[in-house]
C-alpha cells in the first residue's frame, strides 16, 4: 500500500511539474510572437524611410504630396507614386493596429505609433486619406478618424520639415 502511495505521490508531482513547464513555454512564446510583431513593425517603417533616404524623387514627391493639397502640385504619375507610398506604409500601421487589439504587440509600440498619426496629417495627407481610406479596415479608419478629428492641418512635420508652399526664410519657422 505504502508504495502505490509513493506512486500516486510521485505522479502527481510529475503532472504539476508538466504544467508549470507548459505555463512558463507558453508564456516565453507569446513573448516571442509579440518581439518578433513588434521588430517587424519597426523593420517595415525603417524600410519605408530608408527608400525616402534612396531616392530623392520619391523623397520629394512624398514631401509635396504629404504637405500641399493643390490638385496641380503633382503629375499624375507622382502623385500615384505618392499614394502608392503611403498606402504602404499605412498598412502597415493598419496590421499594428490589429495586432495591438490581438495582444501581439507590445503597448509601447503601438502608443509610439499611435501618437504619430496625427503628426503627419497636413493638407496633402488629408487629401489622400480622403481618396484612399477605403483600402483599409473599417476598425483602423475610424480609429485614425477619431485620432484626426480635433487636428488642424500641421504646417511642419518631424523629418519632412515646412509646407513647400510656405515662403518664409528657413529660421522663421
Amino acid at each position: 500500500m505504502e508504495l502505490g502511495a509513493i506512486g500516486e505521490l510521485v505522479g502527481g508531482v510529475a503532472v504539476i511539474a508538466t504544467l508549470v513547464y507548459l505555463a512558463l513555454q507558453t508564456r516565453q512564446d507569446a513573448h516571442s510572437t509579440r518581439s518578433l510583431a513588434a521588430q517587424g513593425m519597426i523593420n517595415g517603417q525603417a524600410q519605408a524611410l530608408f527608400l525616402l533616404a534612396a531616392d530623392e524623387d520619391l523623397a520629394r514627391i512624398v514631401r509635396v504630396g504629404w504637405l500641399d493639397d493643390a490638385e496641380d502640385s503633382l503629375s499624375p504619375g507622382e502623385w500615384h507614386r505618392c499614394s502608392s507610398y503611403l498606402v504602404g506604409f499605412y498598412v502597415q500601421v493598419d496590421f499594428a493596429y490589429h495586432q495591438h487589439l490581438a495582444g501581439r504587440l507590445d503597448e509601447s509600440v503601438w502608443n509610439r505609433m499611435a501618437e504619430e498619426i496625427p503628426l503627419f496629417f497636413t493638407r496633402g495627407m488629408k487629401r489622400w486619406w480622403e481618396q484612399d481610406k477605403q483600402r483599409f479596415s473599417p476598425e483602423f479608419v475610424a480609429f485614425v478618424e477619431e485620432q484626426i478629428s480635433n487636428e488642424s492641418p500641421r504646417e511642419i512635420v518631424p523629418t519632412l520639415g515646412r509646407d513647400p508652399s510656405d515662403s518664409r526664410p528657413k529660421g522663421d519657422a
